[in-house]
């Protein structure tokens, strides 16, 4: 059947099973200008019949406020018996055309004169006192469940007919069926969504209700609850479903229900651009919801919360993020590998995977080129670019290499290649530079390595002296070998003993022999060394400058590169001192080298041969326990300024 309400009208049709009106359209009201409402519909039997109830308000009917009525309907649609009406309080209104006493009394009570109904038991009949024509109510509120009629009985003890209407008496409240437990609400459950079905039994019609009329919808005849608006986020939450029956009996059930985020957050991972680090370092992760990002081995298949915590200590990493935020993760303690982020917001949600990984690499990159420069050999003066050593390490990532900071003063090296190089002429010795070699992720390995240099012909190295001598003679050659400082100054200091008189030859060496062009000087006076030196012609360039031809220039002091030495006495007991001083201040740059001899060196060769000074450190003045007649030296320094 079909009910229809508007404006405070009921209107009812049957339809049989093929949608074919049966009977005619009913209108249901209370009394005629009764503002009626809520109607429901409950089967009777499985014949056709049916019963609708609603609720009413008849102001001109002499009962107040509002009532439920009750229409009983044949299976043809036609109505059965008259309307009958009971109150919220559980009473019926009765009304008799004489002064006396109305009965309202159970069918199954059979009634032919009025000691049947007295003599029925106490909850199959009640009663009321009334006056002509005047509306009274009977409490059914003792009555056993059942359909009551009405008979009135007079001052003379007349017994009417039954009523022509019926009221049915029903105590009975209302059983629920259904659930406590509504469907989750989540982000995708939208308004009209059905999220509840309130079912309850009872003998006669039901109609629901509920209390949170603000966020749900109630249909009163199906118990259809759908939403209105989504409550805020919370677990646990309740409404409460009423269910009442035609009688005016009702119950309630208390529905739970969850509001569920169901969203998965978004995430993003941050590292250095090659993507690589070691596990000293750290990555930033950003989450688009408040919860955890979780950095994990792609060797962790991910399905859920779980398969995140329970990954190996090894094989994650997991920091408290808040919304939008970017903050450090550390990747201590993790095994190498490729790793990827996901996020899990307060739900317990996961993320899809990180767009950007970053690879944990802790093995640091392995130098084959040795603890020696074993390439080309190496002699003093060998041109800046030589090549003197290779690093050639080997690693999965990408290498740049570096020299320690002391070797710098030596050499260069190629970042990319690991070539070491010369960066200025070679000089005799043997150095120590230590070769860095570091990786993509920062891991980092070094290597010392020695390179040799051997003494050439341009006379740098470690200051050398060397000579020979007879008993007879009064001329010896002492040899020198001279440490070239960093800015390519030598420096020689000469010393003689006050009243012996000193040749000195001096070849440059460019000059193999005392040939006509090469300049030499002898010295016969007393103070030798004030003297100018000057050269017959320009031969010596150095740092883009010339050497002048000017006696005046530097009178007494030379920087020359020597050939070699020749030495002359006057006394065959004389003894002849040569110093090289490579620490002296008068060069213009003192570059840090662990080579450099700070301290000078002294070889003396003594024409006695029975005294001779011990070869040691620089001394202003000879020993005071040498032979010879020793004052103080004249000390004369021959230098480039």
């Amino acid at each position: 059947m079909s009910i229809g309400s508007s404006n405070w009208d009921i209107y009812a049709q049957k339809f049989n099973a093929s949608g074919v009106a049966v009977g005619d359209i009913v209108r249901l009201e209370a009394s005629g200008g009764a503002n009626d409402l809520y109607p429901q519909v409950t089967a009777v039997g499985a014949d056709g019949e049916y019963m609708v109830t609603w609720y009413g308000y008849s102001p001109g009917s002499g009962v107040s406020g509002y009532h439920l009525y009750v229409q009983k309907f044949n299976a043809d649609g036609s109505t059965y018996d008259n309307l009958v009406v009971l109150n919220h309080d559980g009473q019926a209104t009765v009304q008799s055309t004489e002064t006396g006493t109305v009965y309202l009394v159970n069918d199954n009570v059979v009634v032919s004169q009025l000691s049947d109904i007295t003599g029925a038991a106490s909850d199959q009949w009640a009663s009321t006192a009334v006056i002509a024509n005047t509306s009274a109510s009977i409490s059914a509120a003792n009555l056993a469940d059942g359909t009551y009629h009405a008979w009135a009985v007079d001052a003379a003890g007349n017994l009417s007919v039954i009523s022509g209407r019926s009221v049915v008496v029903d105590n009975t409240v209302p059983v629920f069926t259904s659930a406590t437990t509504a469907a989750d609400i989540t982000d995708s459950t939208v308004a009209g969504d059905t999220v509840y079905t309130a079912a309850a039994t009872d003998a006669h019609g039901i109609t629901y209700s509920l209390n949170d009329t603000q966020h749900f919808r109630i249909n009163a005849s199906t118990g259809v609850v759908t939403l209105i608006s989504s409550p805020g986020q919370s677990s646990g939450a309740q409404f409460i479903v009423t269910a009442i029956d035609a009688a005016g009996n009702q119950t309630t059930q208390t529905v739970t229900y969850n509001v569920v985020d169901t969203t998965p957050p978004g995430v993003m991972l941050v590292s250095d651009a090659d993507g690589v680090e070691n596990s000293g370092e750290m990555v930033i992760v950003q989450s688009s919801e408040a919860g955890t990002v979780y950095l994990v081995s792609d060797s962790v298949t991910v399905t859920d919360l779980n398969s995140l915590t329970n990954a190996a200590d090894n094989l994650v990493n997991s920091v408290a993020v808040a919304a939008n935020v970017g903050t450090v993760l550390a990747l201590n303690g993790l095994a190498e590998g490729t790793y990827h982020a996901y996020a899990v917001d307060a739900s317990g949600n996961v993320s899809a995977i990180s767009g950007s990984s970053v690879t944990v690499d802790n093995t640091a990159p392995v130098i084959s080129g040795g603890a020696t420069a074993n390439g080309t050999s190496l002699t003093s003066g060998a041109a800046a670019g030589t090549q003197v050593y290779d690093a050639n390490a080997s690693d999965a990532h990408a290498i740049t290499y570096s020299l320690d900071q002391d070797s710098l003063a030596w050499f260069d090296i190629n970042a990319a290649t690991g070539v070491v190089t010369l960066n200025s002429a070679a000089v005799a010795g043997s150095y120590n530079l230590v070769v860095t070699a570091t990786d993509a992720a920062g891991n980092h390995s070094s290597q010392t390595v020695t390179v040799e240099v051997a003494p050439g012909n341009n006379l740098d190295g470690i200051p050398m002296v060397s000579g020979s001598t007879t008993d007879t003679s009064t001329e010896m050659t002492v040899n020198v070998g001279l440490e070239k400082l960093s800015n390519g100054y030598t420096v020689v200091e000469y010393m003689r003993q006050t009243g012996v008189t000193i040749s000195l030859g001096i070849r440059p060496a460019r000059c193999t022999t005392a040939s006509s062009g090469c300049w030499t000087r002898a010295t016969t006076s007393s103070r030798p060394w004030t003297s100018a030196f000057p050269l017959a012609t320009p031969w010596w360039i150095r740092r883009s400058r010339r050497w002048p031809t000017a006696a005046s220039s530097w009178p007494g002091r030379r920087w020359m590169p020597l050939a070699g030495l020749t030495l002359a006495s006057t006394m065959r007991s004389t003894t002849i001192a040569v110093t090289c001083n490579p620490a002296t201040r008068w060069r213009r740059q003192a570059p840090a080298s662990p080579l450099r001899r700070k301290a000078a060196r002294m070889a003396v060769i003594s024409r006695s041969p029975t005294r001779r000074w011990a070869q040691g450190p620089t001394s202003r003045r000879p020993s005071q326990s040498s032979t010879t007649t020793a004052a103080d030296p004249t000390l004369h320094r021959e230098r480039r300024p």
